[in-house]
């Protein structure tokens, strides 16, 4: 594991027009939200007839984990992310997606803020809304698990990675 001294150094290789703004991160979770909608729907709907309400809800709750760790650990990106050309990365590596670990731990911070007792909610969006005041624009489950968002232009069809159309 990186020491912090080595993560801050590699911090200068990512400019911070590289990172991705607040907008466009919320657009990519909006999208995602409309997206899990219909699927969280479904295995709610599927889960077996007079089975308690917490059974639908730990199921839903699963596919949604299942959605965001699988995605953003393989690929670094969500369909909302992707449809925002936003990636998330390794804060030490930028080339680098997260793995599953820490993609794990960056939805398992939030979850587990919403826990707190009395002030759940207000501590999950301070895990999010850190980043306004950030100077690597990072919540704190961005910290957590050691990750940045920056933007990632998708590659155009016919146009060379180069060219400036």
């Amino acid at each position: 594991m990186p020491t912090m001294e080595e993560v801050d150094s590699r911090r200068d290789e990512v400019t911070p027009t590289d990172l991705a703004s607040f907008w466009r991160r919320l657009a990519g979770l909006v999208i995602d939200i409309l997206v899990l909608g219909p699927m969280t729907l479904l295995v709610a709907w599927a889960a077996p007839e007079g089975a308690p309400l917490a059974i639908a809800v730990g199921l839903a709750l699963a596919v949604q984990l299942a959605y965001f760790i699988l995605l953003i650990g393989r690929f670094g990106r969500t369909l909302g992310a992707y449809v925002m050309e936003i990636r998330i990365v390794r804060a030490d590596d930028a080339e680098m997606t997260p793995g599953y670990g820490r993609a794990t731990v960056r939805q398992l911070v939030p979850l587990a803020a919403g826990l707190v007792p009395y002030v759940g909610r207000l501590v999950t969006a301070l895990v999010y809304f850190w980043m306004l005041w950030d100077p690597m624009k990072q919540g704190l489950h961005d910290k957590a698990a050691r990750t940045i968002v920056i933007e990632s232009p998708r590659p155009r069809r016919g146009v060379p990675p180069d060219s400036d159309r």
